[in-house]
Protein backbone atom coordinates (compact mmCIF):
# COMPACT_ATOMS: atom_id res chain seq x y z
CA UNK A 1 0.00 0.00 0.00
CA UNK A 2 3.05 2.28 0.71
CA UNK A 3 3.84 2.44 -2.90
CA UNK A 4 0.71 2.58 -4.20
CA UNK A 5 0.73 6.89 -5.64
CA UNK A 6 -3.43 6.89 -5.70
CA UNK A 7 -4.16 9.76 -3.31
CA UNK A 8 -7.13 7.21 -1.87
CA UNK A 9 -4.13 5.30 -0.82
CA UNK A 10 -2.39 7.74 0.73
CA UNK A 11 -5.55 9.20 2.53
CA UNK A 12 -6.23 5.57 3.72
CA UNK A 13 -2.96 5.26 5.07
CA UNK A 14 -3.32 8.65 6.99
CA UNK A 15 -5.83 7.40 8.56
CA UNK A 16 -5.42 7.01 12.65
CA UNK A 17 -5.81 3.13 12.36
CA UNK A 18 -3.96 2.39 9.75
CA UNK A 19 -1.12 5.18 10.53
CA UNK A 20 1.58 2.37 12.28
CA UNK A 21 1.36 -0.14 8.90
CA UNK A 22 3.41 2.64 6.78
CA UNK A 23 6.19 1.09 5.37
CA UNK A 24 8.06 4.47 5.35
CA UNK A 25 11.18 3.00 3.46
CA UNK A 26 8.62 2.28 0.79
CA UNK A 27 6.70 5.20 1.48
CA UNK A 28 10.31 7.37 0.59
CA UNK A 29 9.93 6.48 -3.02
CA UNK A 30 6.05 7.47 -3.12
CA UNK A 31 5.63 10.83 -5.51
CA UNK A 32 2.11 11.64 -4.61
CA UNK A 33 1.98 15.05 -3.30
CA UNK A 34 0.53 13.93 0.37
CA UNK A 35 2.89 11.27 0.23
CA UNK A 36 5.60 14.07 0.39
CA UNK A 37 3.61 15.99 3.23
CA UNK A 38 3.82 13.05 4.77
CA UNK A 39 7.52 12.58 4.78
CA UNK A 40 8.06 16.22 5.25
CA UNK A 41 6.41 15.77 8.77
CA UNK A 42 7.97 11.88 9.55
CA UNK A 43 11.51 13.37 8.89
CA UNK A 44 10.94 16.24 11.38
CA UNK A 45 9.44 13.75 13.83
CA UNK A 46 12.57 11.85 13.49
CA UNK A 47 15.11 14.79 13.65
CA UNK A 48 13.54 14.91 17.05
CA UNK A 49 14.21 12.07 18.48
CA UNK A 50 16.76 11.09 20.92
CA UNK A 51 19.34 8.73 19.96
CA UNK A 52 17.65 5.81 21.50
CA UNK A 53 14.56 6.48 20.37
CA UNK A 54 16.01 6.50 16.74
CA UNK A 55 17.85 3.25 16.87
CA UNK A 56 14.56 1.38 18.18
CA UNK A 57 13.23 2.26 14.77
CA UNK A 58 13.10 -0.53 12.41
CA UNK A 59 13.50 -0.12 8.81
CA UNK A 60 10.53 0.14 7.51
CA UNK A 61 9.50 2.36 10.56
CA UNK A 62 11.90 5.38 9.14
CA UNK A 63 12.69 6.98 5.71
CA UNK A 64 15.16 5.31 3.71
CA UNK A 65 16.97 8.22 2.15
CA UNK A 66 18.46 6.19 -0.70
CA UNK A 67 15.32 5.81 -2.09
CA UNK A 68 14.00 9.49 -1.26
CA UNK A 69 16.76 11.05 -3.65
CA UNK A 70 15.83 9.73 -6.38
CA UNK A 71 12.06 10.79 -5.31
CA UNK A 72 11.85 13.65 -7.98
CA UNK A 73 8.77 15.01 -6.17
CA UNK A 74 10.72 15.20 -2.46
CA UNK A 75 13.36 18.23 -3.88
CA UNK A 76 12.37 20.37 -0.76
CA UNK A 77 12.69 18.12 1.47
CA UNK A 78 16.06 16.87 -0.40
CA UNK A 79 16.79 20.85 0.26
CA UNK A 80 16.24 20.98 3.52
CA UNK A 81 18.40 17.87 4.26
CA UNK A 82 21.61 18.90 2.39
CA UNK A 83 21.39 22.24 4.49
CA UNK A 84 20.51 20.13 7.74
CA UNK A 85 23.48 18.28 7.05
CA UNK A 86 25.82 20.93 6.14
CA UNK A 87 25.31 22.67 9.17
CA UNK A 88 26.14 19.26 11.06
CA UNK A 89 29.62 19.22 9.51
CA UNK A 90 30.11 22.51 10.78
CA UNK A 91 29.32 22.21 14.19
CA UNK A 92 29.05 18.44 14.98
CA UNK A 93 30.99 16.76 12.69
CA UNK A 94 30.57 13.49 15.29
CA UNK A 95 26.99 13.87 14.85
CA UNK A 96 26.93 13.79 11.29
CA UNK A 97 29.63 10.48 10.79
CA UNK A 98 26.84 8.93 12.71
CA UNK A 99 24.48 9.66 10.53
CA UNK A 100 26.59 8.84 7.30
CA UNK A 101 27.46 4.96 9.24
CA UNK A 102 23.61 4.47 9.49
CA UNK A 103 23.08 6.13 5.83
CA UNK A 104 20.70 8.26 6.78
CA UNK A 105 21.97 11.22 4.89
CA UNK A 106 21.12 12.62 1.09
CA UNK A 107 22.43 9.61 -0.99
CA UNK A 108 24.14 11.64 -3.90
CA UNK A 109 24.52 8.58 -6.06
CA UNK A 110 20.57 8.28 -6.39
CA UNK A 111 19.81 11.84 -6.31
CA UNK A 112 22.69 11.86 -9.28
CA UNK A 113 19.37 10.05 -11.67
CA UNK A 114 16.96 12.46 -10.05
CA UNK A 115 15.14 14.41 -12.99
CA UNK A 116 14.34 17.39 -10.87
CA UNK A 117 17.13 17.70 -8.78
CA UNK A 118 19.57 19.36 -11.30
CA UNK A 119 20.32 22.54 -9.80
CA UNK A 120 21.19 20.50 -6.15
CA UNK A 121 23.79 18.68 -8.31
CA UNK A 122 25.01 21.69 -9.87
CA UNK A 123 25.54 23.37 -6.64
CA UNK A 124 27.57 19.69 -5.57
CA UNK A 125 29.45 19.80 -8.67
CA UNK A 126 30.52 23.67 -7.81
CA UNK A 127 30.80 22.80 -4.03
CA UNK A 128 33.07 19.35 -4.82
CA UNK A 129 35.12 21.43 -7.63
CA UNK A 130 36.23 23.79 -4.64
CA UNK A 131 37.81 21.09 -2.81
CA UNK A 132 41.43 19.86 -2.64
CA UNK A 133 42.24 16.70 -4.44
CA UNK A 134 42.88 14.95 -1.02
CA UNK A 135 39.39 16.32 0.38
CA UNK A 136 37.39 15.15 -2.31
CA UNK A 137 39.11 11.41 -2.01
CA UNK A 138 37.76 11.36 1.50
CA UNK A 139 34.26 11.24 0.37
CA UNK A 140 32.69 8.69 0.57
CA UNK A 141 30.48 7.54 -2.91
CA UNK A 142 27.31 8.49 -1.04
CA UNK A 143 28.69 11.88 -0.39
CA UNK A 144 29.50 12.98 -3.73
CA UNK A 145 28.17 13.26 -7.09
CA UNK A 146 28.29 10.00 -9.53
CA UNK A 147 29.28 10.82 -12.69
CA UNK A 148 28.57 7.52 -13.92
CA UNK A 149 24.61 7.84 -13.12
CA UNK A 150 24.61 10.99 -14.05
CA UNK A 151 25.62 10.32 -17.10
CA UNK A 152 22.18 8.74 -18.36
CA UNK A 153 20.19 11.28 -16.34
CA UNK A 154 18.48 13.27 -19.40
CA UNK A 155 17.81 15.93 -17.61
CA UNK A 156 21.57 16.56 -16.41
CA UNK A 157 23.05 17.35 -20.50
CA UNK A 158 24.25 21.00 -19.79
CA UNK A 159 26.24 20.01 -16.97
CA UNK A 160 27.48 16.89 -18.82
CA UNK A 161 28.40 19.57 -21.45
CA UNK A 162 30.01 21.53 -18.96
CA UNK A 163 32.19 18.33 -17.55
CA UNK A 164 33.24 16.40 -20.29
CA UNK A 165 36.01 14.83 -18.44
CA UNK A 166 33.98 13.55 -16.07
CA UNK A 167 31.11 11.68 -18.27
CA UNK A 168 30.85 7.83 -18.50
CA UNK A 169 30.47 7.49 -22.63
CA UNK A 170 28.82 3.95 -21.97
CA UNK A 171 25.92 5.83 -19.90
CA UNK A 172 26.36 8.74 -21.96
CA UNK A 173 25.08 6.45 -24.76
CA UNK A 174 21.65 5.16 -23.32
CA UNK A 175 21.20 8.62 -22.49
CA UNK A 176 18.15 9.66 -24.85
CA UNK A 177 18.75 13.89 -24.78
CA UNK A 178 22.36 13.40 -25.09
CA UNK A 179 22.33 12.56 -29.62
CA UNK A 180 23.55 16.15 -29.78
CA UNK A 181 26.84 15.75 -27.34
CA UNK A 182 27.02 12.60 -28.96
CA UNK A 183 27.04 13.56 -32.84
CA UNK A 184 29.54 16.19 -31.32
CA UNK A 185 32.37 13.47 -29.90
CA UNK A 186 31.81 11.13 -32.82
CA UNK A 187 33.54 13.84 -35.09
CA UNK A 188 36.60 14.60 -32.60
CA UNK A 189 37.16 11.68 -30.32
CA UNK A 190 35.07 8.40 -31.86
CA UNK A 191 36.60 5.85 -29.49
CA UNK A 192 34.22 7.77 -26.65
CA UNK A 193 31.43 5.94 -28.83
CA UNK A 194 29.94 3.02 -26.84
CA UNK A 195 28.36 1.25 -29.53
CA UNK A 196 26.29 -1.65 -27.57
CA UNK A 197 24.82 0.86 -25.47
CA UNK A 198 24.41 3.50 -28.38
CA UNK A 199 22.25 0.82 -30.36
CA UNK A 200 19.46 0.15 -27.39
CA UNK A 201 18.75 4.20 -27.81
CA UNK A 202 15.59 5.18 -29.00
CA UNK A 203 16.80 8.54 -30.00
CA UNK A 204 20.09 7.77 -31.83
CA UNK A 205 18.34 6.21 -35.05
CA UNK A 206 20.11 8.80 -37.29
CA UNK A 207 23.45 8.14 -36.08
CA UNK A 208 23.00 4.35 -36.44
CA UNK A 209 21.94 4.68 -39.79
CA UNK A 210 24.71 6.56 -40.87
CA UNK A 211 26.82 3.96 -39.39
CA UNK A 212 25.04 0.75 -39.70
CA UNK A 213 28.56 -1.14 -39.36
CA UNK A 214 28.54 -0.38 -35.80
CA UNK A 215 25.27 -1.15 -35.05
CA UNK A 216 25.01 -3.77 -32.15
CA UNK A 217 21.82 -6.02 -33.55
CA UNK A 218 21.45 -8.45 -30.48
CA UNK A 219 20.88 -5.22 -28.79
CA UNK A 220 19.54 -3.31 -31.35
CA UNK A 221 16.94 -5.84 -31.28
CA UNK A 222 14.93 -4.10 -28.70
CA UNK A 223 14.95 -0.61 -29.89
CA UNK A 224 11.94 0.53 -30.12
CA UNK A 225 12.16 3.23 -32.62
CA UNK A 226 14.28 0.54 -34.91
CA UNK A 227 11.72 -0.62 -37.09
CA UNK A 228 12.76 0.08 -41.07
CA UNK A 229 16.54 -0.85 -39.97
CA UNK A 230 15.50 -4.03 -38.69
CA UNK A 231 13.57 -4.84 -41.66
CA UNK A 232 16.60 -4.51 -43.46
CA UNK A 233 18.19 -6.91 -40.95
CA UNK A 234 15.54 -9.51 -41.11
CA UNK A 235 15.97 -9.42 -44.96
CA UNK A 236 19.88 -9.24 -44.93
CA UNK A 237 20.07 -12.03 -42.51
CA UNK A 238 17.11 -14.39 -44.16
CA UNK A 239 19.29 -14.26 -47.34
CA UNK A 240 22.55 -15.40 -45.69
CA UNK A 241 23.56 -19.04 -46.37
CA UNK A 242 22.85 -21.10 -43.26
CA UNK A 243 26.72 -21.59 -42.54
CA UNK A 244 27.07 -17.94 -42.99
CA UNK A 245 24.72 -17.32 -40.89
CA UNK A 246 26.17 -19.26 -38.41
CA UNK A 247 29.36 -17.71 -38.83
CA UNK A 248 27.70 -14.74 -36.88
CA UNK A 249 28.25 -14.20 -33.87
CA UNK A 250 24.72 -13.55 -31.10
CA UNK A 251 26.09 -10.48 -30.45
CA UNK A 252 26.02 -8.96 -33.65
CA UNK A 253 22.79 -10.84 -34.92
CA UNK A 254 19.15 -10.53 -34.26
CA UNK A 255 17.84 -11.64 -30.77
CA UNK A 256 14.47 -12.54 -31.89
CA UNK A 257 13.38 -12.89 -28.33
CA UNK A 258 13.86 -8.94 -28.05
CA UNK A 259 12.40 -8.70 -31.45
CA UNK A 260 9.50 -10.48 -30.74
CA UNK A 261 8.33 -8.17 -28.14
CA UNK A 262 9.19 -4.91 -29.96
CA UNK A 263 6.55 -3.30 -31.43
CA UNK A 264 8.53 -1.22 -34.27
CA UNK A 265 8.50 -4.34 -36.32
CA UNK A 266 5.01 -4.46 -36.70
CA UNK A 267 4.79 -0.20 -37.90
CA UNK A 268 7.49 -0.48 -40.55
Amino acid sequence: MSANTSTAAIDFLKLPENYNKIEWHILSANTNPKAIEMLIQKESEEFDLEEREFKRLKHYEKINWTELSKNPKAISLLEKKWEDEKGLKQNDRREYNKLKKIGYIIDWTSLSVNVNAIDLIRRKIDEENKLSEKAYDSLEPIEKINWWVLSRNPEAIHLLEANRDKIDWVQLGKNPKAIKLLEEELKVRPQNIYWYSLSGNPEAIKILNKNKDKIVWSIFSENPNAGELLRERIEFEEKLPKKKYNEITNYNKLNWHFLSSNPSIFTY
